[in-house]
């Protein structure tokens, strides 16, 4: 869910710049998908297919929440969060794909979606309705070929609320929904008797679908002390492993831990293993880890590990990339080069095995937020990153949103979506817009 940002009067809007000539890694001109002024979004993701179709999806603007123009849809108007799908290799993106005529599937209530693609070419999106989520499978027998198979209001799941829902795939069939609580208290039936630390009070529960995502084990799972989580994108074929990677609910001091929750058997059962660290006071440590299994079987995550001072204050970042090469058991990790200050980044590991990196980031208070997004061509490597331009202007204690992504093609060139703050409503902070941009 967003953090709420103050409003700023009379600024100037933010722009997105022309990437550098002189960038190390080159990108294509970022492209807006937003398709209405005064009503963008934020909080974007996205999802390649083996076949180069590629997904996005993003959290509609706060005022059209319930309900958004969208020039896009045959009734006008769109409740369900944003999906937009490129069948061009992201030069153009169109709608949500495979609709029946009438498009009702755009008007079922959605506040913040997710989207995963198997090895068999299913594509699955979660859309939260705070309630619940919403489910919709569409299948790709190639490029500019995907088809709806089912669409649903409701999964449906037992916790009484999702906050922010993550869908993970692998395989023919394998489909785990994680729901958000949002609190380690108000969910208890999740917990697993007999599982060791693994399973108990925590913010997500992890649901199982054999049959790709016909039905769900409707009690879930729960991960022990998780708090913000993201599951590893699976790239090994035929590997039942799943890795979740978490924040401790439960602050340490001075660090917290960083919990990687790991299973063999496709989601049924799960060990915890401790990742390492971060900054316990760190005043933003709701920012997001990310995590991505490589063809290798190596799992990496990434985590913006936020210095302070003895009165709580920012002083620098570092900007921590995690590497486990016994599928996500023991780990060891190094800082990546950024900018002073970082906030929200992502991460991914190409099929030739380059490290795509993209953060928000400044190198001092009082200057713009600005998105930058480089590829290294090892995963040892550090990324020559690109200035894919401003995101919020300076007067912004952080970008908008609470997190972006990027993910490689199958010709590993890195995809990136992102929010741009703009002042369509005559207030800065009051609406922001949807960015793509793809690597050159």
């Amino acid at each position: 869910m967003r953090i709420v940002k103050p409003l700023v009067l009379a600024c100037a809007a933010a722009a997105v710049a022309a990437v550098p000539a002189t960038a190390a890694t080159p990108f294509r001109a970022p492209i807006k998908l937003t398709p209405t002024f005064g009503f963008g979004g934020y909080e974007p993701g996205l999802s390649v297919d083996k076949f180069g179709n590629i997904l996005v999806t993003a959290h509609k603007q706060n005022h059209g929440d319930v309900v958004s123009p969208d020039t896009q849809s045959a009734s006008g108007a769109r409740t369900q969060s944003w999906v937009w799908w490129s069948k061009d290799d992201g030069h153009t993106f169109a709608g949500p794909p495979g609709l029946t005529p009438a498009q009702e599937q755009t008007l079922e209530f959605g506040d913040e979606g997710d989207l995963s693609t198997d090895d068999a070419g299913h594509t699955y999106f979660v859309d939260t309705n705070v309630t619940d989520v919403t489910f919709t499978r569409w299948k790709s027998n190639g490029l500019g070929d995907l088809t709806l198979e089912t669409t649903r209001p409701l999964l449906p799941a037992a916790e009484p609320v999702d906050d922010r829902p993550w869908v993970i795939a692998h395989g023919a069939n394998t489909v785990l929904y994680l729901g958000n609580e949002g609190d380690t208290q108000t969910y208890p039936l999740g917990q697993q008797s007999g599982a060791g630390d693994a399973s108990g009070p925590g913010r997500y529960t992890v649901y199982r679908s054999f049959d790709n995502g016909g039905t769900f084990d409707p009690t879930g799972y729960t991960l022990n002390d998780s708090g913000w989580c993201r599951p590893a994108w699976d790239r090994v074929p035929n590997d039942p492993r799943f890795v979740v990677f978490c924040t401790a609910q439960t602050a340490g001091n001075p660090r917290t831990n960083l919990y990687s929750f790991v299973s063999t058997d496709d989601g049924v059962t799960w060990t915890r293993h401790v990742a390492g660290t971060f900054n316990a006071k760190d005043p933003l440590n709701s920012t997001w880890p990310c995590a991505t299994i490589a063809s290798d079987g190596t799992v990496y995550a990434l985590v913006d590990d936020h210095t302070t001072d003895a009165s709580g204050n920012i002083t620098g970042t570092a900007l921590t990339l995690f590497k486990s090469s016994d599928g996500g058991v023991t780990w060891t990790h190094r800082v990546l080069p950024s900018t002073k200050f970082t906030q929200y980044s992502w991460m991914d590991v190409a099929p030739d095995g380059s490290l795509g990196v993209a953060y928000y980031g400044r190198n001092a208070t009082n200057q713009d937020w600005h998105l930058y997004a480089g590829v290294a061509p090892t995963t040892d490597g550090n990324p020559d990153y690109a200035d894919l331009g401003e995101v919020a202007s300076s007067a912004q204690t952080s970008p908008f949103g609470d997190f972006f992504e990027t993910q490689f093609d199958r010709n590993s060139k890195l995809s990136v979506v992102w929010t741009v703050e703009n002042n369509d409503l005559q207030v800065e902070g009051l609406n922001s817009d949807i960015y793509y941009a793809h690597q050159q």
